[in-house]
This record gives C-alpha cells, sequence and structure tokens, in this order.
C-alpha cells in the first residue's frame, strides 16, 4: 500500500454535533479569499452564508483514526444529491480520504434513490483535478468563476 494512502477502515463519518461547529468553520476560514473574489462577497457574507448552512443541519464530520479532518454536508434537490459543501484538511489532502468520501457521497445518493449527484466548484481549486479524475463533468458556468459538476451514477457502486 502507498504510504500516503489511508486505509478505508480508519476513516468514519459521523453526523456534526454543536461542538463541531468551531472546527469546521477554521476549515470554511481557508476557502474565505477564494470565495471573496469569485462571488464578489465581503468576509462577513461568507461567514454568514457558512453559518446559514451550518445551522440546515446534515452536515457529516470526517474523522481519520479518531481525529477530524474534514466535513461535508448534501442535500436532496429535485432529483439529485447535491454536494453542499466539502472540506478536507490540507493536511489530509492526497491521501485518497476525498476519493473515499466523493464514493461513500455517491452510495449515499443511489441509496436515496437518485441518479444524479451535483456539486459546484470554482475553476481555481484544486480540488476540481479529483471530480474531473472521478467523473463528473461540468454541466454549467456560473458567473461567479466556478461550475457546476455532475456525475450520472449507476446502481453498482
Amino acid at each position: 500500500m502507498d504510504k500516503n494512502k489511508v486505509q478505508e477502515k480508519d476513516i468514519v463519518t459521523r453526523d456534526s454535533i454543536e461542538g463541531d461547529y468551531f472546527f469546521c468553520r477554521e476549515l470554511n476560514n481557508m476557502m474565505i479569499e477564494m470565495v471573496k473574489k469569485n462571488r464578489k462577497m465581503t468576509e462577513r457574507e461568507v461567514l454568514e452564508d457558512f453559518d446559514d448552512d451550518f445551522k440546515k443541519g446534515g452536515v457529516k464530520i470526517v474523522e481519520y483514526k479518531g481525529v477530524p479532518v474534514g466535513f461535508f454536508q448534501l442535500f436532496t434537490k429535485d432529483n439529485f444529491l447535491f454536494i453542499n459543501d466539502f472540506q478536507v484538511s490540507p493536511l489530509f489532502r492526497n491521501m485518497g480520504i476525498g476519493t473515499y468520501l466523493l464514493k461513500l457521497m455517491e452510495k449515499e445518493a443511489i441509496e436515496r434513490g437518485l441518479s444524479i449527484i451535483k456539486l459546484e466548484v470554482f475553476l481555481d481549486n484544486e480540488a476540481k483535478s479529483l471530480y474531473d479524475k472521478m467523473g463528473y463533468k461540468i454541466e454549467s458556468y456560473t458567473k461567479s468563476n466556478s461550475v457546476i459538476m455532475e456525475k450520472i451514477l449507476e446502481n453498482n457502486i
């Protein structure tokens, strides 16, 4: 096994609790400059947007060997699953965690009876290469230097 790749058995997801808020917000803060630049938002607007989404619930905390390393949030919209937020700590990137989590989210979509999963990503976000590699295709471009990507799922995940 590649020494930089994690073993899936060491990755756990769980529902967030109130105490996870600051961890998630701190991870989100790493994206503030990118969001401000691309969406023409103030820092306060970015933080309020995050707070509103966190309060909606459904945030899953990602732990590796018992240590929080990321989070994600999913919403069902119309006939697809939307990845509203997906963050992995920079210290734990390029270790296979993101790939594993995308597969987990795709499985969740299928379990909900959905065959499409979508997300929005800034064009200058390094995560876009992961989505490309995992078979996500650009559905549309937004006005904020981002794209909506989607993947059509098969029931054999």
